[in-house]
């Protein structure tokens, strides 16, 4: 959970790692986004969230897997992915959830700051 919380959260993004993770480790963008039936630029965005969050390098028109320590962690997801993709909808959904919920809440308490005025 925390490995998606922190750098997986959409299912788009935990695809795009486990696709460059099978291409064994790199994987171009076109074949990228034709294994994942999405558009290039929809991957290049998605990859640029990807890459920030240090999963991935995206070099030009190449991916290539940036896994270190959590190999481990992705050959968990990766099972689930293939054999209960429900089970990992609901948690990244509880996630998203969850982000939503603190948001609000965030949002809520704003509303009772005190601000000075323009001219006080």
């Amino acid at each position: 959970r925390e490995l998606l919380d922190a750098k997986l959260d959409t299912l788009e993004k935990v695809e795009l790692v486990l696709a460059v993770r099978e291409g064994a480790g790199s994987l171009s963008v076109d074949a990228c986004a034709q294994h994942l039936q999405v558009g290039r630029e929809v991957l290049r965005r998605v990859a640029s969230d990807v890459a920030a969050a240090g999963m991935i390098e995206l070099d030009g028109d190449e991916l290539r897997l940036r896994a270190g320590d959590t190999e481990p962690v992705l050959a968990k997801i990766a099972e689930v992915y293939v054999h209960d993709r429900s089970q990992l909808i609901r948690l990244l959904t509880s996630i998203a959830m969850d982000r939503l919920r603190g948001s609000a809440a965030r949002s809520f308490a704003d509303a009772f700051r005190f601000r000075k005025k323009g001219g006080d």
